[in-house]
């Protein structure tokens, strides 16, 4: 067991000294605190603590974590490799801003974590490959999901924020059970679905990109083997080159490789400039491959 407060003395490993940081509440050891501890189980974080810094309980046995309320920053990997854990728990009025990449990187019995409105992004591989991760609500105020920040992990289901503007890289790839992404389609911000965002997702059935969405990146939803429906809210607008610029670089025909034999893509009936907008898509660089498959929204 270990008890942790904003002011610790230093402490000695063999020849080796470790001074204390001298910043009030943070960790006195900047790096690997408790690397690799297996027997470490049970952690009490004082309650002047700010920050747990890089590395600290990394490989740890520890099955349960309570963040004070104090606490505005896990760094990188601070909790990576815990295969144990199972719950991290913040206290009422967390001022937790900031988690470092990989902060829980294959921690594979994390079942349940809440996350304060203050964290604006969920960097890469935060929670890859927590295999155990059912469900997480995003925080309201989100605004970019990094890549790999969700990859390999056990989400059944994901409820994008309309605030997050980005979806990175592979940032929900290979997340075998994954079955429902719901986007608020009324008032989204999203501009950018990353490459391989959710290749892999091989649970997926439908999808609806909101109305936002300038970009879909190569192999997007790639292996999603269930995926039979897609419905692509945007509508052409003759009078917005910098969109049809963005789709001709980046929409590429690899965005639905190896998906469901009977997918079927829906898109708008008429385009902004009230033309055809299905025969636009159908002709449109990058979606010609999928013309056979393109259809006027029901």
């Amino acid at each position: 067991r270990w008890s942790g407060a904003g002011s610790l003395p230093s402490r000695r490993l063999g020849n080796r000294r470790y001074p204390e940081r001298g910043e009030p509440g943070s960790l006195p050891w900047e790096l690997y605190a408790f690397y690799n501890n297996i027997n470490l189980q049970t952690i009490s974080l004082g309650s002047e603590l700010k920050y747990i810094r890089q590395f600290a309980f990394n490989g740890c046995g520890v099955l349960t974590v309570e963040i004070p309320s104090t606490i505005i920053s896990i760094e990188r990997s601070a909790f990576e490799g815990c295969l144990s854990l199972e719950s991290v728990e913040l206290e009422a009025q967390s001022q937790l801003e900031s988690l470092g990449e990989r902060a829980f990187f294959n921690c594979q019995s994390l079942t349940d974590i809440n996350l304060p409105n203050r964290i604006y992004e969920i960097r890469q591989g935060t929670f890859q490959e927590c295999s155990s991760l059912t469900q997480i609500e995003l925080p309201s105020g989100l605004q970019y999901i990094r890549s790999l920040a969700f990859e390999s992990s056990g989400l059944q289901s994901i409820s994008i924020p309309y605030t997050v503007q980005e979806i990175e890289f592979g940032a929900f790839r290979y997340n075998d059970n994954l079955a429902n992404i719901d986007f608020d389609y009324e008032k989204s911000r999203l501009k950018t679905i990353g490459a391989e965002s959710f290749l892999g997702c091989v649970s997926l059935q439908s999808v609806t990109i909101p109305q936002s969405v300038l970009e879909i990146v190569d192999k997007t939803f790639n292996d999603c083997i269930s995926l039979k429906e897609v419905y692509i809210l945007r509508e052409f607008n003759n009078n917005e080159p910098s969109y049809l610029t963005k789709a001709t670089r980046l929409n590429t025909d690899e965005m639905f490789e190896n998906c469901h034999e009977d997918l079927t893509i829906y898109v708008p009936e008429n385009n902004a400039g009230n033309s055809n907008g299905v025969e636009m898509y159908k002709n449109w660089f990058g979606w010609q491959a999928y013309a056979d498959i393109i259809e006027a929204m029901p």
